[in-house]
């Protein structure tokens, strides 16, 4: 999976079918606004991911700060249970 995340792996992809479509007749122009598409939509798939991993990562912090802030609240409470037992 990490290897699939590779950029290099990714720019020899494009550039073997870019050549193969070159090889295959394709004029200039088509490879051109074939190349530009892919390039522009592996942009936004990689940002969509990696904005999904850093949400993920925020909602986790999120959860633990929000479990360290009741464990707080509830000593507090209970310290102030016993100071009214008292």
């Amino acid at each position: 999976m990490r290897t699939l995340k590779s950029r290099k792996l990714w720019i020899a992809i494009a550039t073997i079918a870019a050549g193969i479509i070159i090889a295959l007749g394709a004029d200039a122009d088509q490879v051109e606004r074939i190349a530009g598409s892919a390039t522009a939509l592996l942009a936004a798939v990689s940002y969509i991911f990696a904005q999904g991993r850093v949400d993920a990562a925020s909602a986790s912090n999120m959860l633990y700060d929000g479990e360290a802030f009741l464990k707080l609240v509830r000593a507090v409470v209970e310290e102030e249970n016993k100071k009214g037992a008292k």
